[in-house]
């Protein structure tokens, strides 16, 4: 039995040059010629302070999918491919991914190139270590003068409950290394930059408050639900996947599509994903995608009355004497209500 799964259907085989990410899988979806989407205000606050800021925390909405523009295609990634892409455009040829319990995870790069800033290889894009002995390969990357590099700590948050007293010694170090870090001039660049540092946490405060709390050489930025710009790119891109799109005029596909938009506000982007992806496996066409959200929304909702007999309604009078006397007339009035119902 064919299972249908959106992020199959949409999978591209994105073609990617030696030095482009190789990290996730991406939803490649066509834009028309010239269509510029703009990226979230954090994305555009991260442009601009890599040569002002060395660390960035990242909180709120972190596992979330978010839609990145490459050349005529719009590609929703999680939030490290997004970040990843991000930074290739700005001339980070190294980017590393560092998980609690699981290590390092080459992001953007090629192994050679860690083994030359870090002293360590890896195998197969990965090298598992503990959180203290990371201390040592991330200060190596951040102070490395061969190539713009940059960490990203994800799932920063937990961290604590990984790595107990170790991390007292990780915050106080990396603290250290924020303190010390310099912007570099690095190969043909014109403006000095920051060699990275990310921080993935789910609330603002799950990093110790000595740490960010009147911090001027941290900027910590919130991730919020997808806006309604963002809600509009992602459902404007994948409606033509739902059956029943191209049978509805122009004027009509706006205004479901404007609708769409206004039922999914305060929902994740991967939940939009989802209820497009349950629109086409349940076969619910276009012009009743409310359907799909009610059925997303509310999940499967039960008939109660078919759980009664037909019989027990028609008999409902004689029923209901078994228990109520004296009243034939409010149980004569109450047995059409639910005969009606």
């Amino acid at each position: 039995m064919r299972i249908y799964n959106l992020q199959r259907e949409l999978r591209d085989d994105y073609s990617t040059k030696s030095q482009e990410c190789q990290c996730v899988k991406e939803l490649k979806i066509d834009t028309a010629q010239g269509e510029i989407v703009q990226k979230p205000k954090w994305a555009r606050e991260i442009e601009r302070f890599v040569s002002i800021k060395s660390q960035f925390v990242l909180w709120g909405n972190i596992y979330d999918v978010y839609p990145y523009q490459k050349s005529d295609a719009i590609i929703p990634l999680n939030l490290t491919g997004y970040l990843t892409h991000l930074l290739s455009d700005n001339e980070y040829e190294l980017i590393v991914q560092y998980e609690p319990l699981m290590g390092f995870s080459l992001l953007k790069g090629d192994e050679e190139s860690f083994k030359t800033v870090s002293d360590h290889g890896l195998k197969d894009g990965h090298y598992q270590t503990t959180l203290i002995k990371s201390i040592d390969i991330i200060e190596k990357i951040i102070h490395n003068n061969t190539l713009y590099a940059t960490i990203i700590l994800n799932f920063s948050s937990r961290l604590s409950d990984t790595s107990g007293n170790d991390t007292h010694e990780f915050y106080y170090r990396i603290f250290r290394l924020l303190q010390n870090a310099s912007a570099k001039i690095i190969g043909e660049t014109q403006n000095p930059k920051f060699n990275l540092l990310f921080w993935f946490i789910d609330k603002e405060n799950d990093l110790p408050t000595w740490y960010s709390i009147d911090n001027p050489k941290i900027k910590t930025l919130p991730l919020p639900k997808p806006d309604f710009l963002i809600r509009k790119t992602i459902i404007s891109k994948l409606s033509p996947k739902i059956a029943g799109f191209n049978e509805v005029s122009p004027q009509k596909q706006e205004d479901i599509i404007g609708a769409f938009v206004d039922e999914t506000n305060n929902l994740f982007a991967n939940e939009i994903l989802s209820i497009i992806t349950l629109a086409i496996r349940e076969a619910i066409e276009f012009g009743k995608i409310g359907e799909a959200i009610k059925m997303y929304k509310l999940g499967i909702v039960e008939n109660e009355w078919a759980k009664i007999s037909t019989q027990k309604i028609l008999n409902a009078p004689i029923e209901l004497s078994k228990r109520v006397k004296g009243q034939t007339r409010a149980i004569n009035k109450v047995s059409e209500i639910l005969k009606r119902a």
